[in-house]
């Protein structure tokens, strides 16, 4: 299996409606050396479709399936116990983008600047 500098994690529970396909699409084309697992978190809608057509785009794309919904910490670590010998880093992304994609550079960054961290934390918060 290829080596990638990042493997994401992008659990996934009925994101059929709200998934940005074309985003992360056009990101993995840009950015081969990262890797996008999704995994469907036992979705009852047509997640698991749009997943399969969306990963037959790109080698940097796969997903997996979860057999029924065990909750966003079940499918993060299930996407990291399948990915973690497959790249230099893990991370977890929401399918939302509640973080844009952009920001996978800055915390890559971090590593480089500091190789002695084990972890980066993004967190949002309101400027006031």
């Amino acid at each position: 299996m290829k080596q990638y500098r990042a493997v994401i994690i992008v659990p996934c529970y009925n994101e059929a409606e709200r998934l940005p396909v074309q985003v992360f699409s056009v990101y993995a084309a840009a950015h081969p050396d990262i890797c996008f697992c999704f995994v469907d978190d036992g979705s009852t809608d047509a997640t698991q479709s749009i997943l399969v057509h969306l990963c037959a785009a790109g080698s940097n794309l796969r997903w997996m399936a979860l057999p029924h919904n065990q909750g966003k910490a079940a499918a993060v670590r299930a996407g990291m116990q399948a990915c973690s010998a497959d790249a230099e880093f893990l991370g977890f992304w929401d399918a939302d983008l509640s973080t844009p994609l952009a920001e996978i550079g800055r915390f890559l960054a971090v590593f480089e600047k500091r190789p002695e961290k084990k972890m980066v934390i993004g967190a949002r918060w309101a400027h006031i």
